[in-house]
């Protein structure tokens, strides 16, 4: 219960919290809803297909199953080929008579593919075990191999901690996922139904509801995390830096993921793709599936044989890990690295002895705090989230892009000019064939060919136009400002921008100000922990001339770092979408923009101030003062939270 309550404190909780945040934040990001038509339609259409012809798949399999029984190469009694299709026709006997009704099926659906949360539970995990052995940096190590009688009993004691955590971690970020899947997709009074509505469960040979599947993969899943989880803290066990440890793990991972990613199912070396630990954590995807391993007459499910050795493996780790915990001395041989490191080390301390206090302040916020991985997980996340969200356009979208770009700006007239042509073509066109109609009401010698080319690029006209209907939409848009507000907008498109500044590239900013927000939120907390459990804070307190000037430039290092953090992320993301979609024009009124001339008369548009920012700004100048607001909200939020946790006395 003390191993416990030690691995339990704020840090930890505060940890937890934002990756359950951000877990969720990704998941919504990651199936925000699809608001092309067309797409949803062939999607209804798809699933429609899927329910209607999902019974004759089945039967097919079965039938299937007896027509190989006939050829003498499967035939064979006490051979796995003819034990697998025995087997695979008895399992899908089992969803024969499951009755699929039409409902809402596509909250469980993107949960069920959604993998992500088993990675963030296990990133919290190793920073959990990561944590727990600092002990081996502290000298506490010394102090723990010094009780005989209790070293095994302490390693037993770590172990239960660690599939504590690991069970209560899996547990919160599961099912505040499955929520958030609920409330965006919806369907929480269609669980009862069958999983097989849902057409990633095609070959799913279980007759079970969807909340049925969901909570048996959550016990499943919880076996697989603590059982890896057992693994990893055995690996720390093993090595003598956690540092060590954790580079060797994550090295392992890159490995695994290679071969998850290159070794295909149906390969020979297909074992090797599902016993891996990539596989493991994501585990829903073998477990929904259908495919069978065995010898002889025994056949196996895979995800069971997979489960099966992974639960194994972490046994014979974790009994060897408990041995090597009681047995490996804390003291060692000096190497040739560690005194090399030790005189690098050295030499970084009398650098910093020579550079000015704010600038020690900053060195050690960002290094003595560990917090470098934060840096590089805001970082990672802003990349990911920039690259993966980006939206694709038509061709005909693109070339109507190019049209602004060379044509556009304060002067419409080119598109105005174009409009009126592709008018007056149509009319042309519409005068001739109301000729050609009389006349071959009149005269039935006519050549009707010519009547068929005149209605043919009539269609193509027609199209034209309404492919262009933007241009014209345009134009009536920039007049309507130029009357009610004596605005003059200019011609540009609004598809880059909207990505940028509009309600597409919602989920990439909250997610990018997420990353900004609880990266900086941690550092700050951690840097102002570190004051406090190391005692610097007496020592600031007890200096009478300098107090002030100190606590200044502690402050002031906290300013500092935020605004450079806040200046990469946002330039980053900034950079990201110049590169993916441009950003012509940005001397342009921000009205311009038709979704944000939409927005006066609106809201907080309405009157004030913000309208009338919003018609006196710029894009360039908009954007500006998006950065400046998220700016001030980092500031806020680090100097805050760094003067909180100065101020809280218990603090560990």
């Amino acid at each position: 219960m003390q191993e416990l309550k030690r691995i339990i404190n704020y840090k930890r909780i505060i940890l937890l919290l934002i990756a359950v945040t951000v877990n969720v934040v990704f998941f919504l990001y990651d199936n925000k809803p699809v608001m092309d038509e067309d797409i949803i339609n062939k999607e209804n259409v798809a699933h429609e297909t899927y329910i209607k012809n999902y019974h004759e798949e089945v039967n097919a399999i079965i039938d299937n199953a007896d027509k190989l029984k006939k050829y003498s190469i499967f035939n064979k009694a006490g051979s796995f080929s003819y034990a697998n299709i025995l087997q695979t026709a008895r399992d899908f006997e089992r969803v024969k008579n499951v009755i699929l009704p039409e409902d809402e099926y596509k909250g469980v659906q993107a949960y069920t593919t959604y993998y992500y949360q088993y990675f963030f539970t296990m990133l919290v995990m190793m920073f959990v075990i990561y944590d727990m052995f600092a002990q081996r940096d502290n000298g506490m190590w010394s102090i723990t191999y010094s009780c005989a009688n209790g070293r095994i009993m302490y390693a037993i004691k770590q172990t239960g901690v660690i599939v504590v955590t690991g069970a209560f971690t899996h547990t919160l970020i599961y099912w505040s996922t499955f929520i958030a899947a609920m409330l965006q997709r919806g369907g929480v009074r269609d669980l009862v139904n069958p999983v097989q509505t849902i057409e990633t469960f095609d070959k799913f040979t279980y007759p079970w509801s969807k909340i049925k599947y969901v909570t048996v993969l959550y016990l499943i899943s919880m076996v697989c995390i603590v059982a890896l989880c057992i693994t990893i803290w055995g690996v720390f066990v093993m090595f003598r830096n956690r540092v060590y440890a954790l580079v060797t793990m994550l090295i392992f991972a890159a490995v695994e993921q290679f071969i998850y990613s290159h070794i295909d199912i149906h390969s020979v070396w297909n074992g090797l793709h599902y016993i891996n630990i990539i596989n493991i954590i994501n585990i829903n995807a073998t477990f929904s599936s259908y495919r069978n391993w065995g010898v002889g007459t025994y056949v196996f499910p895979v995800f069971s044989v997979v489960l099966f050795v992974h639960i194994i493996c972490a046994g014979v780790i974790g009994y060897i890990a408990i041995n090597v915990s009681a047995s490996m001395k804390p003291y060692k041989n000096t190497t040739f690295i560690k005194r090399f490191t030790d005189c690098v080390s050295a030499g970084c301390q009398k650098i910093l002895a020579r550079i000015p206090f704010l600038f020690k302040e900053i060195h050690k916020f960002i290094f003595t705090s560990h917090c470098g991985w934060v840096v590089v997980v805001m970082l990672t996340v802003t990349a990911y989230v920039c690259q993966t969200g980006q939206y694709h356009y038509t061709d005909d979208n693109k070339y109507m892009d190019s049209e602004y770009m060379l044509h556009g700006g304060k002067d419409y007239t080119y598109f105005q000019d174009y409009l009126d042509n592709l008018y007056q073509q149509r009319d042309e066109l519409q005068a001739d064939i109301d000729d050609y109609g009389d006349i071959l009401t009149r005269d039935e010698s006519v050549d009707i060919g010519s009547y068929v080319n005149l209605k043919t690029k009539q269609q193509q006209i027609l199209k034209l136009i309404e492919s262009r209907r933007e241009y014209a939409d345009k134009i009536e848009y920039i007049g309507h400002m130029d009357e009610t507000f004596n605005i003059r907008a200019w011609m540009i498109s609004d598809r880059g921008y909207e990505v940028i500044l509009g309600k597409k590239g919602l989920y990439r900013r909250i997610m990018v100000n997420l990353a900004l927000i609880c990266g900086l939120i941690l550092m700050s907390a951690d840097a102002g922990r570190l004051e406090r459990i190391s005692g610097m804070i007496l020592f600031e307190h007890s200096t009478a001339l300098g107090r002030n000037k100190m606590r200044c430039n502690k402050y002031l290092s906290c300013i500092t770092i935020t605004i450079i953090m806040t200046v990469i992320i946002c330039g980053m993301e900034f950079l990201w979408m110049r590169h993916i979609y441009g950003i012509p024009y940005m001397n342009a009124p921000v009205v311009s923009l038709t979704f944000m001339g939409n927005k006066l008369g609106m809201g907080l548009y309405a009157s004030g101030i913000l309208k009338w920012m919003l018609l006196h700004m710029t894009i360039w100048q908009y954007m500006l003062m998006q950065f400046i607001m998220r700016l001030v909200i980092c500031l806020i939020l680090s100097v805050g939270i760094m003067k909180i946790t100065r101020s809280i006395k218990n603090i560990k």
